[in-house]
């Protein structure tokens, strides 16, 4: 009782008196959140109401960032299957606040809840800028390194009439880096220079000084010291300014770089003199390899080999570390879209099934109400028949009622006439009955018909995510692949492939899945990699490939 009146006052002044919030501000907890959340639903039946009494509650009023992100999914939770149509700007905020956090899987969860929603609810979807989702999505996979979907999403966003010019400048910028990353130069140079162009027409010298050091970068792989130089400055000197110390870190090493080549010494050992200065504005792991190289190169260059090869060394165990580092997000990052895509197959397939079956009932409903309409109107005929039958009946009886009554002075008559009238009678109740007797009977035949079909995975695993696996499997499992190629150089790729998924210990439906095949495809190339090994049972195989 008193922690409800509790929840009770914090509610009052949270939404009745949000200014009060900041004068005595007081801490939530994740519990607290969702105790909050489940008073406002059961209180309100206005979904109005209820998110803006939500969104009165702050990050700045939780007691760290994960208590209020889990507030705000499990506030989504509650809402989605009752108000699915109107919480679009809700999960579209829950998606910016994980992109804004580097929460990379999450936002990618709710940018794709938002975006199926937009697709849905077309006419609730005004208050998204289009723009910003698409380019949302497309940096998050930029993250995950799948670069045709990064690039799919981001042009997107460039045909969206809401994009801003901030949002253009962040879009070129991150499709030159992907051309970067694919060594395609020039069209890497294309896109910098687009977005260098938009910075400076709106004065956003973060952004020249960014996009200064990617240009500079290029010219100084082209060996075109003179614009590199120039360039790698200008991105010093805003990265500096802006306190941007870990860009300012890479511009001042690629001077240093530019300078050795240009054979000038004492320039470099004072930038090698200042980048030491920057590094200790900005000392991470990654900073310090790069340094640590940096400062190597210069060592080297002044004949001080041995000052020199301890600088490589500490430049290669940080390397190192990065790359393992790297190697296991990446790995967290495939995992996690694998899982993800499968969840999402696995929704649709039941989506599909429910529509299927919601199909075959409306069509059982409209057959079944058809049958019973044709028996209602061939009951009523019957019926309508029979009362026509009995009318006749009833006509003909006060006919011949009618006739005896007037037949009342020719008895003699009738009496001679009586076998003719007796056999008329018996001749039309004859007739009567074979017209009851007539009737014919129906028989509906009912044909069913049995639908079935099979839904193939994306193929996930593409060429570029195959080769990017195959090189963490490698990190994870050292000489697997060298061990078939030397020992069975005759195995195929399909094989060796399978070999490393039934290394990962997955199921034949999950191995479908993941190569885009049928499940019958996988046992048949498991039946070849057995010959090809001569081995006969299943176990012995599991068995080599996990001392592999």
């Amino acid at each position: 009782m008193i922690y409800s009146r509790l929840l009770a006052i914090i509610l009052f002044f949270f939404t009745a008196i949000p200014a009060f919030a900041e004068v005595f501000p007081i801490k939530l907890s994740y519990k607290d959140g969702i105790d909050f959340v489940d008073e406002v639903i059961d209180q309100n039946k206005s979904i109005s109401t209820i998110l803006k009494s939500i969104d009165s509650l702050q990050e700045k009023h939780f007691t760290s960032f994960q208590e209020y992100s889990d507030f705000l999914i499990y506030a989504e939770k509650r809402l989605s299957p009752k108000y699915e149509s109107d919480i679009i700007d809700f999960t579209f905020k829950i998606s910016e606040l994980f992109h804004k956090n580097n929460v990379h899987q999450n936002a990618f969860i709710y940018l794709k809840k938002t975006l199926r929603l937009v697709d849905l609810y077309p006419e609730k979807s005004k208050n998204i800028p289009l723009a910003i989702l698409h380019e949302d999505l497309g940096l998050t996979y930029y993250y995950f390194k799948r670069y045709d979907l990064s690039s799919e999403y981001l042009y997107k966003a460039l045909q969206q009439h809401d994009i801003e010019d901030n949002t253009r400048i962040n879009i070129f910028n991150t499709i030159g880096m992907i051309h970067r990353e694919r060594m395609q130069a020039d069209s890497a140079k294309f896109y910098f220079e687009k977005a260098l162009v938009i910075a400076k027409q709106n004065k956003r010298r973060d952004w020249v000084g960014v996009i200064s050091g990617n240009l500079g970068h290029y010219y100084f792989r082209k060996n075109d010291l003179v614009n590199a130089r120039k360039l790698i400055h200008k991105d010093l000197e805003i990265s500096l300014e802006t306190k941007n110390y870990t860009s300012a870190l890479y511009a001042q090493g690629l001077l240093v770089e530019l300078l050795l080549q240009l054979d000038k010494l004492e320039e470099a050992n004072q930038g090698l003199i200042n980048a030491k200065k920057i590094l200790d504005y900005s000392p991470n792991l990654t900073t310090k390899s790069y340094f640590f190289r940096i400062q190597s190169l210069c060592l080297q260059k002044q004949g001080k080999f041995a000052e020199a090869l301890s600088s490589f060394q500490k430049f290669v165990a940080f390397r190192d570390t990065i790359s393992k580092m790297l190697n296991l997000e990446n790995f967290s990052n495939i995992e996690f879209q694998l899982t993800y895509e499968k969840k999402q197959a696995e929704i649709n397939v039941l989506k599909q099934k429910e529509e299927k079956d919601r199909f075959i009932i409306v069509a059982l409903f409209v057959f079944l109400s058809t049958v019973v309409l044709a028996f209602s109107i061939i009951f009523y005929q019957v019926v309508k028949r029979k009362k026509r039958e009995r009318e006749i009946l009833s006509l003909q009886k006060l006919r011949v009622e009618e006739e005896l009554k007037n037949t009342e002075n020719q008895v003699h008559e009738i009496l001679s006439n009586l076998s003719e009238k007796n056999q008329l009678i018996v001749e039309l109740n004859s007739e009567i009955e074979d017209i009851q007797e007539k009737q014919q009977n129906q028989q509906n035949q009912i044909e069913t018909t049995k639908l079935s079909e099979r839904l193939q995975s994306f193929v996930l695993l593409t060429e570029d995510d195959w080769i990017v696996f195959k090189r963490l499997f490698e990190k994870l499992n050292p000489g697997f692949f060298e061990y078939f190629n030397t020992n069975y150089p005759e195995a195929t790729n399909a094989e060796v492939r399978l070999a490393a998924l039934i290394k990962l210990n997955l199921s034949n439906n999950e191995m479908a899945r993941t190569l885009g095949i049928s499940i019958d495809s996988v046992r048949k190339t498991n039946l070849r990699l057995r010959k090809r090994l001569g081995i006969e049972e299943q176990g012995d195989l599991l068995k080599l490939i996990l001392s592999v």
